[in-house]
């Protein structure tokens, strides 16, 4: 496998806050780009703006057409590589870093074993291969954490879960869908995505504990070490069943404001199916979205970090949920750790329990078939049967 500070797609970094003599950050955005082995740093705009954006956009556009995939394609001879280089020129129109992260991920660990297969060769055993070359690789995965001039700091080692693996084969499949869609591989190669056998429990991957909801005794002892804001969105993702993002997207010009409970259709995950999320908050969480929508355009996300009209990222969030976890055990308590997504487990178990399956599914948004994970009146009626059942034999 190549060294990852030699591959094309490990070159370009994301956007970047420079800091000054007194380490403070500056109000711009820059990126680092290795040209003949050189690294210089381009001016993008003022850091979060929308110039930003597009100029990072654009130059990444620029940087990955510049490496002759274009000549290639017309010659009609176009690889694997030129595939990945494609999806990567779209792959920075997303806004989510975590997204554009497991993407890059993916390519890197196709490029290290199917870059020169030519796009109309593809076959069901490629998948396979690399398929196997994740599972092969997957109890001796490291995380290299380099300095900004792609100096190796430290290696530290992890493990993979099969589920990472399956989330890496689907976004796999996903920038092949793409190639199919763009031309570059044949329309006939769909066949292949649709019968690549799933990994089995009995591949030796590691299995990952099921989900589980957070007592709510334990958020309300961590409420006091997150920043204002942070303690108010996880109380909204919290009592409305919220997926994170979802709470991340509000917007007043999306909900109904008369009335003491605001309502409506805000955008999700499930939106491009035509299944659109309804959202009702009550009085109290009505409360708290009013007093962070006050002064702000109804255009504006109710919730952005401060002094910026920008959304908050998840994995932002994330991030605070595990500092103040780590500041309150330094603090003498004995807390947890706990995620965002356990807030919203646990809401939907407490309204299955309360208000039965069906209600509840409806509240979080999910289909009616995805609530047995979240159904736990089974193995209470079992225990119930089982404690007043008599032996048959007696």
């Amino acid at each position: 496998m190549p060294k990852k500070s030699e591959n094309h797609f490990g070159k370009m970094v994301r956007q970047k806050r420079p800091k000054g003599k007194d380490g403070e950050c500056k109000d711009f955005a820059v990126v680092r780009v290795k040209v003949n082995g050189k690294t210089k740093s381009v001016y993008l705009g003022k850091w979060g703006s929308k110039e930003a954006d597009d100029a990072y956009r654009r130059l990444a556009a620029e940087y990955y057409s510049s490496e002759g995939s274009q000549a290639a394609i017309v010659e009609g001879k176009a690889t694997l590589y030129d595939v990945y280089n494609a999806f990567l020129i779209e792959l920075e129109k997303k806004s989510d870093p975590a997204d554009r992260r497991c993407y890059k991920n993916c390519i890197w660990y196709g490029m290290s074993i199917l870059p020169d297969i030519p796009a109309d060769e593809l076959d069901l055993k490629h998948l396979a291969l690399y398929q196997k070359h994740l599972i092969h690789i997957a109890n001796d995965v490291c995380d290299e954490i380099r300095n900004e001039d792609g100096e190796l700091i430290q290696k530290k080692k992890k493990v993979w879960s099969r589920q990472t693996v399956c989330r890496m084969v689907k976004y796999h499949k996903a920038i092949l869908k793409f190639g199919i869609t763009q031309g570059l591989i044949p329309h006939g190669f769909l066949w292949a995505l649709k019968s690549t056998a799933p990994i089995r429990e009995q591949e030796g991957l590691k299995e990952t504990d099921p989900v589980v909801g957070v007592e709510n005794s334990v958020v309300l002892e961590t409420l006091p070490f997150f920043p204002a804001q942070v303690a108010d969105m996880i109380l909204i993702i919290r009592g409305a069943s919220l997926r994170p993002v979802e709470c991340c997207r509000l917007r007043k010009c999306d909900l109904d404001t008369s009335g003491p409970c605001w309502r409506g259709y805000v955008k999700s995950k499930t939106t491009w199916r035509g299944l659109p999320r309804y959202i009702a908050f009550s009085p109290a969480e009505t409360a708290i979205l009013k007093k962070w929508s006050d002064g702000k355009a109804d255009t504006d996300y109710i919730f952005s970090p401060e002094g910026e009209n920008r959304q908050w990222l998840v994995t932002i969030l994330a991030r605070h949920v595990r500092k103040a976890i780590k500041v309150a055990n330094k603090s003498g308590y004995n807390i947890p750790h706990w995620t965002l997504y356990q807030l919203r487990h646990q809401a939907y178990t407490e309204n299955a329990d309360k208000f039965g399956v069906d209600v509840a599914s409806k509240v979080a948004g999910n289909r009616v078939d995805q609530a047995a994970i979240y159904d736990h009146s089974v193995q209470r009626v079992a225990l119930h049967q089982a404690e007043n059942r008599q032996a048959w034999w007696e």
